[in-house]
């Protein structure tokens, strides 16, 4: 089990990565390079601050989403070839659960490619196991790096990048803190240049009696209840998701159920991304075990209609 992600350089190539999994053809007919992988092999690795270059284990509570549990870093162990991530009902800190979650935060940064996950779901009720991206200008977990650039994706220099008080029906968001009007944004940031924090999930798991797992784009600014368009669901289950964000983002998701036992066999999972100011070639794709389950066009985030 492992991970990765495709393009065209050269980069983090795992040894066991089979040669096979190194290149690999694109529905546009181009072929990507494998520049970082992962397979886990080697048990008993650390993944504690300053332990391995690939990956760090969280030490905190992700308070954004109110999480019952801790994360630790004995939450994120190897074994058998693969990553475990394992859930205890232990105190710490006040908490009466513990997990583990991994980051590459700081560690490698990619601009477009395809990013794929080899997963297997936890069984029972009560989990929310999730596989995401995030613009490394913030770090999931520290809230002061994601107010201001969570989830905008915005390079325009107008009311869009103010707080969303200011329009009626806008965000309520508090503005784009790198936005395109500031002539002094930072050590080593370009002037009059739009930068933030989007981010797209590659799958956000749902346990129970209906198993699912809803594949997103979470994206700022925008005026709330408006949905993407020209989006296409070729899945076989996968449908819109009726959740489309609320006051702090806006959300592109599809909804894919999975059909009786599906979830529990290993999966690979993953999103492919073209980033381009235009907005006709650009786009973002997702799938499950190689079949896309939807796409999303450039034009289908475009500017406010009406």
């Amino acid at each position: 089990a492992g991970g990765g992600v495709l393009h065209a350089a050269a980069g983090w190539i795992d040894p066991d990565t089979p040669r096979a999994a190194r290149t690999q053809r694109t529905q546009s007919g181009e072929t990507w390079k494998l520049v970082f992988s992962d397979e886990f092999e080697k048990a008993g690795r650390s993944f504690k601050p300053g332990a391995d270059p690939r990956w760090e284990a969280m030490d905190l509570h992700y308070w954004q989403t109110g999480d019952l549990e801790k994360y630790v870093p004995s939450g994120a162990t190897t074994a058998g070839g693969n990553l475990h991530l394992t859930c205890r009902r232990e105190n710490v800190d006040g908490f009466n659960y513990t997990s583990g979650m991994l980051q590459s935060w700081n560690k490698f940064c990619f601009q477009g490619g395809r990013v794929e996950f080899r997963v297997k779901l936890p069984v029972g009720q009560g989990w929310w196991p999730a596989v995401w991206a995030m613009g490394n200008l913030g770090r999931a977990g520290y809230g002061g790096s994601t107010d201001g650039t969570w989830p905008y994706s915005y390079d325009s220099c107008d009311a869009a990048i103010y707080p969303g008080d200011i329009l009626p029906g806008f965000s309520g968001l508090n503005g784009q803190r790198l936005n395109k009007c500031n002539p002094d944004l930072g050590h080593g940031l370009n002037p009059f240049q739009g930068r933030a924090a989007p981010e797209i999930d590659a799958a956000e798991f749902l346990t129970g009696a209906d198993p699912s797992v809803s594949q997103s784009f979470q994206l700022a600014p925008f005026s709330q209840h408006e949905r993407v368009t020209n989006a296409s669901y070729p899945g076989p289950t996968t449908e819109p998701n009726a959740y489309i964000g609320g006051s702090y983002q806006q959300c592109a998701s599809a909804l894919t159920h999975f059909r009786s036992g599906e979830q529990k066999d290993f999966m690979t999972i993953g999103f492919e991304y073209e980033p381009t100011g235009n907005a006709s070639k650009g786009y973002l794709r997702w799938f499950i075990n190689n079949r896309t389950m939807w796409e999303l066009p450039g034009e289908g985030i475009g500017p406010q209609r009406g």
